[in-house]
């Protein structure tokens, strides 16, 4: 109930703040587990990922910083569980996989921290390792927005096809491996494109 009650606020929010859009959401799976992964560039990301979501949460992995007292309560009742980004987390990677074994949606930042500037950063191999030991979809998103946050700057998020287990090459499953579908994913992330208005108009005779 909690995390209906903030889905509904925060997406007032951004449709009054942020004249907030989605596109694509018809490419979501219906049920089911999957991976969501998207570019990172506001702490506001989950939020706008999620309420892009219909009807099912999505347990999204974030930094432990954010759990201190007060802080751990709300992110908690949200979904969030914590990761040290400076380590490999195995309490996080188990969360993780028991999310996906039990259907449900796992979220992700690949690049592992926001970027704000469209720096040339390289996705973690965590996404694709979690998605060869799962055996999980991954569905690819794009935020659209120029900062980190800023009032009253639109925002966008365009969802893209799902991408099945099936079509992604693990090869012998080796790190090497693990890395390139990583990257490739993350490729697929950068590469999806915002819709363009259509500008036609009636000629006149």
């Amino acid at each position: 109930m909690f995390y209906k009650v903030i889905y509904f606020i925060f997406k007032i929010f951004a449709f009054v703040f942020h004249g907030y859009k989605s596109y694509g959401t018809e490419n979501l799976p219906l049920d089911g587990a999957f991976i969501l992964c998207a570019n990172h560039v506001s702490i506001l990301d989950p939020f706008y990922m999620a309420i892009s979501i219909k009807k099912r949460m999505v347990r999204f992995m974030a930094k432990k910083e954010l759990f201190f007292f007060g802080m751990k309560q709300f992110v908690t009742a949200l979904g969030a569980f914590k990761v040290d980004r400076g380590k490999t987390d195995i309490t996080a990677i188990k969360t993780a996989i028991s999310v996906l074994k039990s259907g449900g949606i796992l979220g992700i930042f690949p690049e592992g921290t926001r970027n704000d500037n469209d720096a040339d950063m390289q996705a973690k191999a965590g996404i694709a390792m979690l998605c060869n030991r799962t055996k999980s979809t991954v569905v690819p998103g794009r935020i659209f927005q120029k900062k980190r946050f800023c009032w009253f700057k639109k925002i966008t998020v365009v969802i893209g096809e799902s991408i099945p287990y099936e079509t992604l090459n693990f090869g012998d499953g080796k790190s090497e491996d693990i890395q390139r579908v990583a990257d490739e994913i993350f490729e697929i992330i950068k590469g999806i494109s915002k819709p363009v208005k259509s500008k036609n108009k009636t000629a006149k005779g």
